[in-house]
């Protein structure tokens, strides 16, 4: 089961509501939503979960956004009627009456820091067995989590400090830069994990705000011949100033099209990897929110294809 973990940015929430109002992610996916700010769109994420009776965790202490200012919003940030799973950042600030009214069987933690697991105690003394754990690649954390359903967290996207900087990425045959990714969908069960979690293809470090970049880079994952998700950056190359960003998206997306041209016999087809395909035979620029968006919603869509079985279309 992947539990990916999005901060409540409006890209990343109509990007969870498109693919599942399109039924593009199953039952094999929990995403998992630190909520940054309160917003109309997060309230439509929250009903369109409801309304197709899907699982969605929604962390209650949130560590980054506006949000985590002004916790006397909790009343209006969260709707009444628990139509959701409570996740939980366990830390040593919390506190116990984040704990009250919560039900076992819609709750998860999530342990980040190997002090952190003290709270186990306190866990125990509220009689509390989280449904799943999200824990590091940390064997101490492991280990003090005893029979807990654990679900390995890492994050697997390696930020650069600039776009122009993914130019520097080791460059395959092709000539675009390209890293590994992920295989813990391929050994997290015999790792003793009930799942694995990731902050996709946009990282763990939060920006509150974006800023006019340079150079555009689209970021696309994919499954290799042993099934191990890689990534290639898509970077444009006139990146001299900050000027014409539709020019720099279109450069970077002529490289991601023809990439697509010459792999796709081995390539399932996404609805964001086809809408970007479209911007560039429409030749139009939807801006640099929705590029991130579509490229989340590949990500998201192509491991619940790899979850489901890879069914053909």
């Amino acid at each position: 089961m992947y539990f990916p973990y999005l901060r409540g940015k409006q890209y990343e929430l109509i990007a969870l509501k498109e693919l599942l109002t399109e039924g593009l992610i199953g039952e094999n996916i929990i995403p998992i939503i630190e909520p940054v700010k309160e917003s109309s769109q997060f309230t439509k994420v929250i009903e369109c979960f409801a309304s197709k009776n899907k699982m969605l965790g929604i962390i209650k202490n949130p560590e980054v956004g506006s949000y985590k200012k002004e916790k006397d919003n909790q009343r209006t940030l969260f709707p009444t009627k628990k139509n959701y799973m409570d996740a939980i950042l366990m830390d040593n600030e919390i506190d116990e009456k984040m704990f009250d009214n919560i039900e076992t069987k819609k709750f998860s933690s999530i342990f980040k820091r190997p002090d952190s697991i003290k709270l186990v105690d306190l866990l125990s003394s509220l009689k509390l067995q989280p449904k799943y754990t999200l824990i590091p690649d940390d064997s101490r954390i492991k280990r003090a989590l005893g029979d807990f359903d654990k679900v390995i967290l890492r994050d697997n996207f390696v930020k650069q400090k600039r776009n122009a900087d993914y130019l520097k990425v080791p460059k395959d045959t092709d000539g675009i830069p390209d890293e590994f990714f992920s295989d813990d969908h391929l050994f997290f069960k015999q790792e003793g994990y009930v799942g694995f979690s990731d902050y996709s293809i946009i990282g763990e470090d939060y920006l509150e705000s974006g800023f006019a970049p340079v150079a555009v880079a689209i970021h696309i994952v994919y499954f290799d011949q042993s099934d191990v998700l890689r990534i290639k950056h898509f970077v444009s190359d006139s990146n001299d100033d900050i000027n014409d960003p539709a020019g720099k998206f279109g450069e970077a997306l002529e490289k991601l099209v023809n990439w697509y041209e010459e792999n796709k016999n081995d390539m399932h087809m996404t609805e964001g990897l086809s809408q970007l395909i479209n911007h560039f035979h429409l030749g139009t620029y939807p801006g640099l929110g929705v590029v991130k968006k579509l490229s989340l919603m590949h990500h998201l869509e192509l491991v619940n294809w790899y979850l489901e079985g890879k069914p053909e279309l």
